[in-house]
């Protein structure tokens, strides 16, 4: 076996940060390109876990009202999960078909006294496509 080093065989990142304290947050995220995986199709995995993060969530319109007056009434605290699958085939010079299956899960902590539980129908949302 050969190493093999134009372009390049497989790349990898891997990236995480934590926010500690009040938060106790973490992001973790990978990323992959493995290159003629099968033939000339190419292989890009990439993964990322958010857990948790505050949004601030201020309604589904410009007509969303905080009746508390409270800052703190918008932030939403969720939890997030996404993984995407590309498949690349090349076929020629510059052109490329591209197919890329994707999961996201997100769980809205719902806390009371906040947007989340006051009149706004967050839940638990998974998508895959």
């Amino acid at each position: 076996m050969r190493w093999r080093k134009d372009p390049f065989k497989s790349e990898h990142s891997v990236n995480a940060s934590i926010a500690p304290g009040s938060q106790n947050a973490f992001r973790v995220g990978y990323d992959g390109h493995f290159i003629d995986v099968i033939g000339s199709v190419d292989f890009t995995p990439d993964l990322v876990v958010d857990y948790p993060r505050y949004e601030n969530y201020f309604g589904l319109g410009n007509n969303s009202i905080n009746e508390l007056r409270d800052i703190q009434f918008n932030w939403v605290l969720i939890q997030s999960i996404e993984f995407n699958l590309l498949l690349n085939f090349n076929t020629g010079l510059t052109d490329a078909i591209k197919i890329e299956p994707t999961f996201e899960s997100i769980d809205v902590d719902l806390q009371e006294g906040r947007v989340s539980t006051y009149r706004s129908g967050l839940r638990i949302h998974w998508r895959a496509g």
